[in-house]
């Protein structure tokens, strides 16, 4: 099925798919194609990127081996993360991206730069949104913050869609310090 603006897709579900460096690699694939590919030209396609290898070289194997992957799980995922539109005939990608990344100050790379960094960093935003205000927060801060003041600053702001009757600050607080400000200092956003 295809996903339209008024569809609401999973972030963390776009989030998986963009972290995972072989799903990258068919996106880049489909956009270079000049008209939609079929599942078994970019099962070859994939296969060549892969092997490094021109896709005359491709044996049966490699491309059934591949073929399989997209068909079964690949594709699957890239279609319900609402990045590509697949029918019978053919794959490409949906006209926009599902979700807006235009506040989050990263330019999005290219498709076909399947291994920048970048894609990492998109990846932890998309997954949880209110990780951008933080960014933002920080960015905008004369000095550092503290873990309480980032706390509240995210349960004071109307952009995410934190509340305190859904997220104690307490609930908040550690969940930043274990998993938030950690993943986002791993990736050299920030240092914590």
């Amino acid at each position: 099925g295809s996903t339209g603006k008024g569809s609401q897709v999973d972030p963390r579900l776009v989030a998986g798919v963009l972290a995972d460096a072989q799903q990258r690699r068919i996106l880049s694939l489909v956009a270079d194609g000049a008209a939609p590919l079929t599942e078994r030209d970019l099962a070859v396609a994939l296969a060549a990127r892969e092997e490094r290898k021109p896709t005359a070289q491709v044996t049966s194997e490699e491309r059934r081996a591949r073929r399989l992957r997209l068909h079964h799980q690949k594709l699957p995922k890239l279609e319900s993360a609402g990045l590509i539109v697949r029918s019978s005939d053919s794959v490409r990608l949906v006209p926009s991206f599902p979700v807006d990344l235009s506040e989050f100050g990263v330019p999005l790379p290219s498709p076909e730069q399947t291994d920048d960094p970048r894609w990492d960093l998109v990846a932890a935003l998309v997954a949880r949104p209110y990780r951008q205000y933080i960014v933002s927060s920080l960015a905008e801060a004369p000095g550092s913050l503290t873990l309480g003041q980032v706390t509240e600053r995210l349960l004071d702001a109307d952009e995410t869609d934190l509340t305190r009757a859904e997220v104690g600050a307490k609930a908040l607080q550690t969940r930043l310090h274990h998993v938030d400000l950690p993943k986002l200092a791993a990736l050299d956003v920030l240092s914590y």
